[in-house]
């Protein structure tokens, strides 16, 4: 089973890291080629250096990245994960800091699913807080929304003014 780190918390990176792992596994496949051809056990390889992200994943999840066979199961896994988990989309007045993303998505995947995804998606309209968006309900924390909603004692406040 693939174990996630905080800091790959979207879709859009789990898309990133599957297209990191078809290109090593292109990569891999092409010097395997090269090597049944010439015969040479040492051909020069183009297999780029992994990424830091795919190196957590590995370690987290106990997978050489040099193995193409485990590399096959993570993207068939990856696959799976973003057709199925659950994502949030959270926006926010500002960008949150890394601890911040990071402890949401900490406690997503503990109280939520052990995959759950989120997305940050910055609106400075929104004044301050966030607005939470599932498949289905929006949780409005925000301060527009808690002014707007609440218009009679916002203009009976500036009518004393």
């Amino acid at each position: 089973m693939i174990k996630l780190p905080l800091s790959l918390s979207s879709s859009d990176q789990l898309g990133e890291l599957s297209w990191e792992i078809e290109r090593r596994l292109s990569a891999q496949q092409q010097v395997a080629l090269q090597q049944s051809v010439t015969g040479q056990a040492n051909v020069a390889s183009n297999v780029t250096q992994a990424s830091s992200v795919l190196l957590e994943v590995a370690k987290l999840s106990g997978i050489n990245v040099d193995d193409p066979a485990a590399l096959e199961a993570l993207k068939s896994e990856i696959a799976q994960i973003r057709e199925s988990v659950p994502t949030l989309h959270m926006l926010v007045a500002t960008y949150p800091t890394q601890d911040v993303k990071d402890r949401i998505v900490n406690w997503l995947r503990s109280e939520i699913h052990e995959h759950a995804m989120c997305r940050f998606v910055v609106r400075g309209d929104l004044g301050g807080g966030y607005i939470l968006r599932t498949r289905s309900r929006e949780y409005d924390m925000s301060f527009r929304g808690r002014l707007l909603a609440n218009k009679p004692k916002l203009v009976e406040l500036f009518a004393g003014v």
